[in-house]
């Protein structure tokens, strides 16, 4: 009976003190003038015709590349300057991917298992070894 009374006024305290906020603490507030204002837009949708003519012209080896790079330029200036120049003898879209956008770096690696790795990693992954 002795520790059941010690366990109550322990689970009390604890229940007590899990609820009190430190001094100075206040939850945010959001409110209009900090929540965020701008609309997440896809790629796909923010570049148009341009992202259809890269992702269709294989300027990359694989069509997740693009999708990685950063844009130098706001999407509507990059979109203008397409439209722009997209219809010009010259036009190169290679060469405008390149520089309207930060290509990430191809990362190679050295790093091969063998099969029978392969699988005891697997099996390892999901507790079957």
């Amino acid at each position: 009976m002795k520790y059941l009374s010690i366990i109550a006024l322990l689970f009390t305290f604890l229940s007590i003190s899990c609820k009190i906020e430190p001094k100075g603490f206040e939850e945010p507030q959001v409110n209009e003038s900090n929540a965020p204002s701008a609309e997440i837009i896809p790629i796909d949708e923010a570049l148009g015709a341009l992202f259809k003519e890269v992702q269709l012209s294989q300027v990359f080896e694989d069509s997740k590349t693009f999708v990685d790079c950063v844009a130098k330029y706001p999407y509507d200036s990059i979109v203008t300057k397409y439209d722009r120049q997209k219809d010009l003898p010259d036009f190169d879209l290679q060469s405008f991917v390149y520089a309207n956008f930060e290509v990430p770096s191809l990362i190679s690696s050295d790093f091969n298992l063998t099969r029978t790795e392969q699988l005891r990693n697997m099996c390892r992954l999901y507790g079957l070894y």
